[in-house]
């Protein structure tokens, strides 16, 4: 690593005002000072501005380190685009509004990166679920990653993420401004799956290496009205064409030099057909769904999905019942990310 890095620490956020002074107050705290911290407002209605300037008047030492900008509501990717753009340290960190470092997290993601090399030039560490009892293990629990080590690398990070829960955050991770540069930062067309987006293009030009250790705490209180991700229109339609413009981009970014990652990526441009096609059977477009049935066969054939094309021209109604009970179904059942 030759000298010791410089971090610039960037908090985006939307509606917080009770969270983010909290977020940014353990970044404040850590043991291993950032060179700079900025917030950035993806267009906040709420006190989230006054309540940063006032906790900056009343801490007038904290406030030659941070900046607070606000922007028109543009969503997440272009909030830390923007706070990319207007850092100097030769490091990135990056923090959602509504979570917390513990106070050694740079500290402790320093010294692994120094054990670990330059082959492994992103780290990320464990992190502990808050607010939420339906998620009372750790994030590595969660992705069973199962590793004893205190400091460890992951062996083909692409690989990993493509197998979730991969137990990877952005909010954990630290990553070098050239390699950023070199990827292009996060895709602004992105407003769902943004953060996994970056680190899969991440994964294509470094190794990951990791501390076994819970240095973030992620909120995940269910069902709040208000944030950055929380705002994003829940429209099915959007979800799927966001999920299709990014496997289709990852699909152009490995060639065909990953066979097994390929076909990974082809099993979910097949479920986002599926989707497609449970959409229009919702709306009694049966037409539509059959030619969106008929795209998922021919991305990847499953004779789940044959059947499913069956039934639509024979049973079409039937099979908009049967498409509807899975989906309340799976609802009941899932857990957040």
């Amino acid at each position: 690593m030759g000298l010791m890095p410089s971090f610039s620490v960037i908090i985006p956020t939307y509606n917080r005002a009770e969270l983010v002074v909290k977020a940014l107050e353990s970044v404040l705290a850590q043991t291993y000072a950032a060179h700079d911290v900025i917030v950035v407002d993806d267009g906040s209605t709420d006190e989230t501005a006054r309540d940063i300037k006032r906790y900056l008047s009343e801490r007038p030492e904290h406030a030659v380190h941070v900046d607070y900008i606000y922007q028109p509501n543009q969503g997440k990717s272009v909030a830390l685009n923007q706070g990319i753009l207007r850092t100097t340290g030769d490091w990135f960190a990056f923090l959602d509004s509504d979570d917390c470092w513990m106070s050694d997290k740079l500290e402790t993601q320093v010294r692994a990166i120094q054990e670990c090399g330059e082959e492994s030039r992103a780290c990320f560490t464990d992190a502990r679920y808050i607010n939420n009892p339906q998620l009372a293990m750790t994030v590595f629990e969660r992705a069973r990653m199962g590793s004893t080590e205190d400091i460890g690398k992951l062996a083909d990070t692409v690989k990993h993420l493509l197998k979730p829960p991969a137990g990877i955050y952005v909010q954990t991770l630290i990553v070098p401004r050239d390699l950023v540069d070199k990827i292009g930062g996060f895709d602004p067309q992105l407003r769902i799956g943004e953060d996994t987006d970056f680190l899969f293009r991440l994964a294509l030009v470094t190794g990951f290496c990791y501390v076994n250790r819970p240095l973030v705490q992620i909120d995940r209180t269910p069902n709040r009205a208000v944030g950055i991700v929380e705002h994003i229109s829940d429209d099915e339609r959007s979800h799927l064409r966001q999920l299709q413009y990014m496997y289709e981009k990852w699909l152009n970014l490995i060639g065909d030099s990953r066979n097994e990652e390929k076909k990974i990526i082809l099993m979910r441009l097949e479920e986002v057909q599926n989707g497609w096609a449970d959409c229009s059977l919702d709306e009694r477009d049966y037409k539509a769904a059959r030619r969106a049935l008929a795209e998922a066969i021919r991305i990847r054939f499953t004779a789940k999905t044959a059947v499913k094309w069956i039934l639509s021209h024979v049973l079409p109604g039937f099979t908009r019942k049967l498409v509807i009970r899975q989906d309340s179904l799976r609802k009941k059942r899932q857990i957040p990310a």
